[in-house]
């Protein structure tokens, strides 16, 4: 079997949790020095140490430099994300699979997250509802606002904005299984990321041992929530996607037609010429084999950590003790539709955090992968040539690789609909029919 955390201690090098935030190139090297010297006997712990220590594989790595050599790339990787992000939502409206798997998350989230909110503001404990008020009010009119014809003021702080906020929020998770509209979608979206945060505010409440151990794993560190700032100067959102051209994706905000605050209007990434790249922008960098960077929103991302640390500490996708993988992907398929589409994070942004919770559970909960994914016995071939790797049966997405973060069973027909977007013409203006 694996050693555990604890186990690891008991060797000579860094545990994880020690050196999760020393992101550099020399730890990088030891770890891969220390598997070269066949200083770990255990196949993938190298792996697994070396993505927490840096947020990413050796895998991961070795496929970024391949994935994409020699390709003519017909459009920027910010039309392939917008156009992917649409084409994911068209999947979600079309699959009843896809639609089975928000159903059954949202019936939890209506019993055990929503109904405990509700139960606070009935008792007179005035619940922070902050959040959702300015979700689903008319600011976020065109990315999935339940209440687009209300202010978020009179939501959080009228008795009867927040009984109709909770009410529109329940009957939006109610319906998961009845959406045929792209609002529909990112309403529905919208409602269980607002869920997340709420779940997060109670398990910080209670000072959750293993929340917090989730959030060390899964959550954007310090340092890369430090690599945005905001814009200076007013600016509102006119189209869906990540586009940020000032004056078509982006324009001042007294200019309010058509136009909302979504995440690529309030951040910008800040340039690295006077500080350290955190290793995430490294990942974005594709220069070693002639690609352009990959876009960069708002950092990795927090929203996304959030319904993950989520999923994690109510156990959304176990069955019978087991990490339904499945469920799992198809969800984080969802959330990257929906946050991309709106405008608040790019895909590599949201996949890096599908990989570290996919590090979370190989490393902390390993029985509840399926058979087969962690062998049994110790191995002596060197890890990046392993075929039997965990790292390489795990759904891990690969810098530069649309394919490989989509859920295998839809995986053709959403590129296929991607690239058929593009060579039409996306017009992504939130007027367009981009936003029906």
């Amino acid at each position: 079997m694996y050693p555990t955390l604890e186990s690891s201690r008991e060797v000579r090098h860094p545990a994880p949790v020690q050196v999760q935030r020393l992101c550099n190139d020399s730890i990088v090297n030891y770890f891969i020095y220390c598997q070269e010297q066949k200083m770990f006997n255990y196949a993938g712990w190298p792996c697994y140490i070396a993505r927490i220590v840096c947020n990413t594989s050796l895998l991961y790595n070795e496929q970024k430099k391949t994935t994409y050599a020699g390709a003519v790339m017909p459009y920027t990787y910010t039309q392939f994300d917008s156009s992917l992000s649409l084409a994911m939502i068209e999947e979600a409206l079309l699959n009843p699979v896809v639609k089975s798997v928000l159903t059954e998350i949202t019936k939890r989230l209506r019993t055990e997250v929503l109904a405990e909110l509700q139960d606070r503001e009935i008792s007179g404990a005035t619940p922070n509802l902050k959040s959702l008020a300015m979700q689903h009010s008319k600011g976020d009119k065109f990315v999935g606002a339940l209440l687009p014809d209300h202010s978020d003021e009179e939501l959080e702080k009228t008795h009867e904005g927040r009984a109709l906020l909770l009410s529109a929020i329940d009957k939006c998770l109610d319906e998961a299984n009845n959406i045929h509209t792209c609002h529909e979608f990112l309403a529905l979206m919208k409602a269980i990321d607002g869920m997340a945060f709420v779940y997060d505010e109670f398990e910080r409440e209670k000072d959750s041992p293993f929340h917090s151990r989730c959030k060390d794993y899964i959550a954007p560190t310090i340092d890369e929530v430090g690599i945005r700032s905001r814009r200076p100067g007013d600016l509102l959102a006119t189209t869906y996607g990540i586009g940020t051209e000032i004056g078509s994706d982006l324009i001042p905000a007294k200019v309010t037609v058509n136009s909302c605050l979504s995440g690529k209007a309030r951040f910008f990434i800040l340039p690295p010429e006077h500080r350290m790249r955190t290793w995430f922008e490294k990942l974005a960098d594709q220069h070693t084999i002639g690609k352009p960077s990959l876009p960069l929103i708002a950092s990795p991302s927090n929203a996304t950590a959030k319904v993950f640390m989520m999923s994690q500490g109510m156990g959304l996708f176990l069955q019978d003790n087991q990490f339904n993988l499945d469920k799992a992907q198809i969800f984080a398929n969802c959330v990257m539709a929906y946050l991309v589409y709106s405008g608040h994070h790019s895909f590599l942004e949201v996949a890096e955090i599908w990989n570290r919770q996919l590090d979370f559970l190989a490393i902390e909960h390993p029985e509840q992968l399926p058979v087969g994914i962690i062998p049994n016995e110790p191995t002596d071939a060197r890890y990046i040539e392993d075929a039997e790797a965990p790292e390489r049966k795990l759904p891990y997405a690969v810098v530069g690789n649309y394919s490989d973060f989509l859920h295998a069973s839809y995986r053709n027909s959403v590129i296929a609909r991607m690239e058929s977007q593009l060579d039409d013409g996306l017009d992504l203006r939130f007027e367009s029919k981009a936003g029906l």
